[in-house]
């Protein structure tokens, strides 16, 4: 007979942080009890699994039920059946059209669009006093490629009203996490929603009464409607283009930025990024290319995304009585997995709170621990759009390089830590100065 998971004693419950203050040092200081470890959260049995095996089983053979849980039932109001949420049978046919055109070579279609957003915003950054908030500058960047790639529209119309939205409705999120969500917060979500609909309605409703011959996913979205496939009818194009606009944008802003922060306190491993792209300009790589010809600007995206995955938790909850790593769980019970936890096991990662993107390179991947490397989840509700945001990271980060010099302002920026998804808290203050004389040869760009 399955014994159940091993409990937390209540000795070193008293000597944990509260779990709403830091969640991945309270989910870190849980696993070191064991791979598969029972906690209460209020009323509410936990259990925290931090076997790579395990969580790929989780991860890609559990039903589809089990993604329902506390924070998926609060976020359902706005992201509605998009993909994120949608069931079977219709999330498959929903899924590939998508999909297909987010796959790792469709994407390099977009390429273009985000470098002459990132040289146009280099350019106005240089122009400045020579101080920039990162997190602030990344996020409206990211947020004008989206507009731009994914929907073949201009956000800069639409920023501050979506960038408020989108918080907001992260705010709702972290209040379902910590068991606090009330009238107060289900109202601020309707709000937030609202807000959102009305620019996806505008986006629509622009492009029906002009249509494009442009290869953009909203076109894509747009057709699937028409097809006449029920499939693809009701709330559908609005639900996938709200899922769009909240995944799309927060994580890889977030990725972007701490790429860039922690290079700047890297300087070494910035100097040789930067001779690396200058190389290859100088050889003829197009500024679009650089994130497959230099495979290090990937590598210098992949590394931070390991240490701050901008999704530290991801939850299920267990539809039946079930076993788990030798152990009973219950049903009903809600199932943590944290990549923050996976992606510093000391037992798959060595050193690894050291910043090192080598990891990555091709002579070493095959190092890599299978399943404990998961910032865009698993099996297939694995992110749609993750090659997509990969490229937009590294092409903002190989063009930043050559052109900018960044110094890392104060200490590393303070995190917020939801147990759903990590920011950073306040502003990302660096000082910027162009790149040394010669470093980005001409023709780079119009950022100078």
């Amino acid at each position: 007979m399955l014994s159940a998971p091993p409990r937390l004693s209540p000795d070193l419950v008293a000597t944990l942080p509260p779990y709403a203050s830091d969640p991945t040092r309270f989910l870190s200081l849980v696993a070191g009890q064991g791979d598969v470890v029972s906690y209460r959260f209020g009323q509410e049995e936990r259990v925290l699994v931090s076997d790579p095996a395990v969580v790929h089983e989780v991860l890609t053979a559990w039903p589809e039920e089990s993604r329902w849980t506390p924070i998926t039932r609060a976020a359902a109001p706005m992201l509605g059946d998009g993909l994120i949420l949608a069931g079977a049978p219709s999330w498959r046919p929903r899924r590939l059209v998508v999909q297909r055109e987010l796959t790792y070579r469709s994407v390099r279609r977009f390429a273009e669009a985000i470098v002459a957003n990132t040289e146009r915003a280099l350019g106005t950054w240089l122009r400045g006093d020579g101080d920039l908030d990162l997190q602030a500058e990344i996020g409206r960047l990211t947020l004008l490629n989206l507009g731009d790639t994914v929907f073949g529209a201009d956000f800069g119309a639409f920023a501050d009203v979506l960038l408020s939205t989108l918080r907001a409705s992260q705010v709702a999120i972290d209040a379902a996490m910590a068991g606090r969500f009330d009238e107060t917060e289900r109202q601020a979500l309707d709000e937030a929603t609202a807000r959102l609909d009305a620019v996806v309605q505008r986006l629509v409703d622009d492009r029906t009464v002009e249509p494009t011959t442009a290869a953009d996913l909203l076109s894509v979205l747009l057709e699937a409607r028409e097809s006449g496939d029920p499939v693809f009818a009701g709330s559908w194009l609005r639900d996938e283009a709200v899922m769009l606009i909240t995944a799309g944008h927060e994580t890889t802003a977030f990725t972007t930025t701490m790429a860039l922060r922690t290079l700047a306190g890297e300087p070494e491993t910035a100097q040789r990024l930067r001779s690396e792209l200058a190389a290859a300009v100088a050889r003829g790589v197009a500024p679009a290319q650089l994130a497959d010809e230099v495979p290090l600007t990937r590598q210098v995206v992949q590394e931070p995304l390991r240490l701050y995955p901008p999704l530290p938790a991801l939850h299920r909850t267990a539809v039946a009585d079930t076993e788990l790593g030798g152990h009973a769980i219950a049903a009903g019970t809600l199932v943590v997995v944290s990549p923050h936890v996976l992606q510093r096991d000391p037992r798959s990662w060595p050193e690894p709170e050291r910043f090192d993107p080598d990891r990555f390179a091709t002579e070493r991947r095959r190092e890599l621990p299978r399943h404990a490397y998961l910032p865009f989840g698993a099996g297939a509700r694995i992110c749609a759009g993750n090659h997509f945001a990969l490229l937009e990271s590294a092409l903002i980060v190989a063009l930043a390089t050559l052109r900018l010099d960044l110094d890392a302002r104060d200490g590393p920026p303070r995190l917020v830590d939801s147990g759903t998804a990590l920011r950073c808290a306040g502003t990302v203050p660096v000082a910027l100065r162009p790149a040394p004389a010669g470093a980005a040869p001409a023709g780079t760009g119009a950022a100078a």
